[in-house]
């Protein structure tokens, strides 16, 4: 008998894409692999925070350093052929900001991951997979500098995810 509420996993990379700057994402079909190519945000100091034109703002500074994540066993992944388009954005372009992941087990006995971007132009990559590694990508560590109008949304808590309507129910 599957479980009747879904769980949040850990997954043991989450931190390396908050505020990561997303390069590529490619699949091959054949292998059923999906490899996220991405320059993880890795802080130099504390975040300053000030108030600009009424709005408070946060500037963060650091170094990004090229990271791939590699998933196998992927299934249920359809999205690859619209970040083909990634090659024609500029380095900080909204549709490259990563601001997350989430790793979750559904009650359908179904391991899956979601990808979050803060773009409204390209979907948040939802699949699932039977293994992933986390790997040092070739390439130079570049100086960050980011200023934006809000922090990045804490971690979810491990644990379960209740259905609403058996809490209701009760």
């Amino acid at each position: 008998m599957s479980n009747p509420y879904a769980q949040i996993l850990e997954f043991p990379f989450a931190a390396s894409l908050l505020n990561a700057q997303l390069d590529a994402i490619y699949e091959n079909p054949h292998e059923q692999e999906l490899v996220i190519d991405y320059r993880e945000l890795r802080l130099t100091g504390e975040s300053q925070i000030f108030k600009r034109e009424e709005r408070y703002v946060e500037q963060l500074r650091g170094a990004y350093i090229p990271r791939r994540l590699r998933f196998r066993g992927v299934q249920n992944f359809a999205g690859a052929a619209v970040y083909e388009q990634l090659n024609a954005l500029p380095d900080h372009d909204m549709a490259r900001s990563l601001q997350g992941i989430l790793y979750w087990h559904a009650p359908d006995d179904i391991k899956r991951f979601l990808l979050f971007n803060t773009s409204s132009r390209l979907p948040a990559p939802l699949f699932s997979c039977s293994e992933y590694v986390h790997e040092d990508r070739g390439g130079s560590i570049s100086s960050a500098e980011i200023t934006r109008e809000f922090s990045s949304p804490p971690l979810l808590p491990l644990g379960p995810i209740f259905r609403p309507e058996q809490l209701y129910r009760q």
